[in-house]
């Protein structure tokens, strides 16, 4: 067992979410109520801290780009989401994707360096969340799968010829066949292959290099591995 200090955050709201190993085998680690982003050393059990966020930034997920920076999916306290970029040693370097209408909380690097995101937003009511492709120096995304409640964990499988997504407010987890074209679905390409039981549903999920897929279960204590 590792701490991550959690000093200042209130009651209920120690959360820490975002976990990402750089080729180093550094771990990243977000503390999202604070704005803070820790590394973990796992051998020797040792946390240092990386970077404090802006005010108001509050980290979902790490992913780290092939030339060293972190893209950083973040809710905005009071105005919506945005996709901040960090310099290798933890300058913020820009903000991108800054939106009132999405909560962008997860994203998976494709071969070409687009990313593909999800949206924790939407409601049984009005199922506005999915999945957004962002192209290769694109600061607009494109919506690549809609008509879902809270999309949260997604994860791409290891040859990119389909996504895994986890549907956290109906319990879902979709497989998704890419198409030929970065963003784009295959005609017939989505399947639900799983569907999970229980109050909190699935979080963060991601694929080792043998296709096997690790989803979290929000709230529930457990892992399930396809």
């Amino acid at each position: 067992v590792i701490d991550i200090p959690m000093d200042g955050a209130a009651p209920g709201l120690n959360i820490l979410e975002g976990l990402a190993f750089d080729r180093m085998g550094r771990l990243y680690v977000c503390n999202t109520p604070l704005g803070r982003i820790f590394t973990v050393d796992v051998e020797a059990g040792t946390v240092e801290p990386f970077c404090q966020l802006p005010q108001g930034l509050m980290p979902s997920a790490v992913k780290l780009h092939r030339d060293g920076r972190l893209f950083i999916t973040c809710v905005v306290e009071g105005i919506g989401g945005c996709l901040a970029v960090l310099s290798p040693d933890g300058e913020l370097l820009d903000r991108l994707i800054e939106t009132e209408e999405h909560l962008f909380d997860d994203m998976v690097f494709d071969a070409q360096g687009g990313i593909y995101l999800t949206d924790l937003g939407g409601s049984i009511a009005s199922p506005t969340s999915g999945v957004w492709y962002l192209a290769p120096g694109a600061r607009d995304p494109r919506r690549m799968v809609g008509g879902m409640v809270s999309s949260n964990g997604i994860a791409l499988a290891p040859d990119g010829s389909a996504l895994w997504v986890t549907e956290y407010g109906r319990g879902l987890l979709h497989w998704i066949e890419l198409g030929r074209e970065p963003g784009r679905i295959e005609a017939v390409g989505s399947r639900i292959p799983y569907r999970f039981s229980g109050l909190e549903g699935p979080d963060s999920a991601c694929a080792d290099a043998a296709g096997n897929l690790y989803v979290a279960l929000c709230g529930q204590g457990r892992f399930l591995i396809f």
